[in-house]
């Protein structure tokens, strides 16, 4: 049986956005992906939680530090008009969209890491 002991860790504790992204994309890359939920090392991410996860290592955290709130504007800004609730780009609908996958969650925290 898996135990939370046994799950290595990824860095977490960055101060700048592209970091902070990659290391959300290597949380879900290293743990899975999930939906409707925020995650956790056993059950692996969403987007979301990846993204608080790799700020403090607790996807459960709801900082509202800068940074966190930074990291979700600039992946929402290239986000399809499709993802739109309330004319916003909405990260939760985007990764619970049944179709989505874990790739194209890596590949979108990746790219606007890559954009910055």
């Amino acid at each position: 049986m898996l135990t939370e002991s046994m799950i290595p860790e990824v860095e977490t504790g960055v101060d700048e956005v592209g970091t902070l992204l990659e290391r959300a994309a290597d949380a879900i890359e290293r743990f899975g992906h999930t939906k409707y939920k925020l995650g956790s090392k056993k059950e692996g991410f969403c987007l979301i939680g990846a993204i608080y996860y790799a700020h403090c290592g607790d996807a459960h955290s709801f900082s509202y530090a800068p940074i966190i709130i930074q990291a979700i504007r600039e992946v929402e800004s290239i986000l399809p008009n499709e993802d739109m609730y309330f004319n916003t780009p909405n990260l939760v609908t985007w990764n619970n969209r049944p179709e989505r996958t874990r790739q194209e969650v890596i590949r979108i925290l990746k790219e606007t890491a890559a954009h910055r």
